[in-house]
């Protein structure tokens, strides 16, 4: 008769075959169980995943949407924040050159020059906020501050009015220097970093792109920044000693401002709707998003009473076959001959 046996080395390769094939399935029996997803998704689904791929692309797709809106709208509302500062310092300063106007003392003139300056440092420190490491003022120029700092500004306004006498002359300079177009030597060549006529773009959608044009270059931005930087020269060494030059200065400084202020609001009412609209979609990428996913797990959910069923099973398994291993272990020549 003709005897077949295993030897030990054979039995051993088997076990050791076995205990791996019994910790893959706990592994993956362990997994859906914690994700609720079954592993082999085209054997769930008979080999047709063309649903499956359907629902993933979707929920890809909404998901890059929903956090190009959410980064659109926290955008939008730094950028409204940072507006309605300047707004409410611009406002708050234009009142009070007009308050100023029927004094004709050096203090209070001087008064109004250091409180302009201060105001035009935190205008342009502003201008120069930056979210997430991205510039807002800046065009596409995301990467770079919108704005060269305040006191180089107002220092070179200083050159550039040198040796004039005049309030007149002083703001005339200022302004034509604020309002010259790119490549003559002003705001938009020395002051500003960032792009022109470049707006940054964030698609919320996939036929909905909205465009951030608010820039250091816009005009409401650059009258705000031109009415402070008047008030703040009407202190310069050469103007004529009569106070009534500086005083003069000042006056059109808030004149400047509150003619500015609609421009200013205006610009606020443009970005509050882009913020709108992107916080709209995203709320509507939410829902699609929810759907998707719904979809998407119907098609592929692992049963938790099967799963946890046939992990008890691979358990037991488990536990028995490292029972056998270590008897078998165990066995020697004579307890085998008995």
């Amino acid at each position: 008769m003709a005897i077949h046996s295993v030897g030990d080395q054979a039995r051993a390769f088997v076990l050791q075959n076995q205990t791996a094939h019994l910790r893959n399935s706990l592994n993956v029996l362990t997994d859906e169980l914690a994700t609720g997803l079954v592993a082999d998704k085209a054997g769930r689904l008979g080999g047709n995943t063309t649903q499956l791929h359907h629902f993933e692309s979707q929920i890809a797709i909404l998901n890059q949407y929903k956090s190009s809106g959410q980064e659109a709208a926290n955008i939008a509302e730094a950028t409204q924040q940072v507006l309605a500062a300047l707004h409410s310092d611009a406002a708050g300063f234009a009142a009070d050159a007009l308050a100023t106007r029927p004094a004709t003392n050096t203090t209070a003139v001087s008064l109004r020059a250091s409180q302009a300056q201060a105001l035009f440092g935190a205008a342009v420190a502003r201008l120069n906020t930056n979210v997430a490491g991205l510039h807002l003022f800046a065009g596409q120029a995301t990467d770079t501050p919108a704005l060269a700092g305040a006191e180089a500004i107002l220092t070179e306004l200083q050159a550039v009015t040198a040796g004039m006498s005049t309030a007149a002359d002083v703001e005339t300079a200022i302004i034509d220097w604020f309002d010259a177009a790119p490549g003559g030597g002003g705001y938009l060549d020395f002051a500003y970093n960032g792009t022109i006529g470049e707006p940054r773009l964030a698609q919320i959608a996939e036929e909905r792109v909205i465009s951030f044009s608010t820039s250091g270059a816009t005009p409401a931005i650059r009258n705000l920044l031109k009415g402070l930087a008047v008030a703040a020269l009407s202190n310069a060494p050469t103007l004529a000693a009569a106070d009534t030059e500086r005083l003069s200065m000042v006056d059109r400084a808030g004149a400047l401002l509150r003619s500015n202020e609609t421009a200013v609001l205006d610009e606020m009412g443009r970005v509050g709707l882009l913020q709108s609209l992107a916080e709209r979609f995203g709320t509507e990428h939410s829902n699609a998003l929810a759907v998707a996913e719904i979809g998407r797990s119907n098609l592929i959910t692992a049963d938790p009473f099967l799963t946890a069923t046939a992990l008890q099973q691979v358990q037991v398994q488990m536990e028995t076959l490292y029972t056998l291993t270590a008897r078998l272990s165990g066995l020697n020549l004579v307890d085998y001959l008995r």
